[in-house]
């Protein structure tokens, strides 16, 4: 029987709160069929959303150098967990460096969809590298594949029987560790966005196409109230 943990951007903002994570998934490492969502790390979805900005009013080098910034922390925060393997996150750098170098044409709505999308990207595929790197059997999903939507960007309205089959399907015959991001979705191949604070929403998404135990929110504060 699945079940799915989330991690929020504040429980992996840092190499401390990212082995913290990996202690609390070792607990669990042998129970079957575990799907961790990871959201972006720390404030990065609002720096990416500065970069959407700048990049919009057509400000390509302060665009540009807000993005340097944020490669510029996640790249130190591989070097803290001492991740050697970091081919996928490279890919992503580059795929968004490119948006950069073009010129904003169209549905600004779309534009942000896509830009925002690679902070959780950036942090699924650090954080993947890293569980692998101290010996989890552990495999990158893309949300985007799974996860159907509307074309309405910023605020995408989950297509639930075409969710529902990509998700039993991805899951059905696989009871290995895997992880994934929140938030994050598809229309017809083009990147969508569920709204701010969409990762507890992707986490339920996927315990309904797996039909898990449980999920749990893991938060980062010193109790509940």
């Amino acid at each position: 029987m699945h079940q799915v943990f989330k991690f929020g951007g504040a429980s992996i903002r840092n190499p401390a709160a990212i082995r913290q994570m990996e202690g609390i998934i070792q607990e669990h490492k042998n129970e079957k069929g575990l799907i961790i969502v990871v959201s972006a790390m720390g404030k990065t979805t609002n720096a990416l959303e500065k970069v959407h900005k700048l990049w919009t009013l057509k400000d390509h080098k302060a665009a540009t150098d807000a993005l340097q910034a944020i490669i510029s922390e996640h790249r130190q925060i591989i070097s803290e967990l001492n991740v050697t393997e970091t081919k996928r996150f490279d890919v992503f750098v580059h795929e968004l460096s490119g948006i950069l170098d073009g010129s904003p044409r169209g549905n600004s709505n779309q534009h942000y969809d896509h830009i925002v999308s690679y902070g959780e990207l950036f942090s699924s595929s650090l954080i993947h590298s890293y569980l692998k790197s101290v010996g989890h059997d552990c495999q990158w999903v893309d949300a985007r594949n799974l996860i159907h939507t509307s074309g309405d960007h910023k605020e995408a309205v989950v297509h639930w029987d075409h969710t529902m089959e990509a998700i039993a399907g991805e899951f059905k015959t696989s009871n290995s560790m895997a992880l994934t991001q929140g938030f994050i979705g598809s229309h017809h191949g083009v990147t969508t966005t569920l709204g701010r604070e969409g990762s507890d929403y992707t986490a339920a998404i996927f315990a309904c196409g797996v039909e898990a135990l449980n999920v749990s929110i893991w938060k980062d504060v010193p109790g509940v109230m």
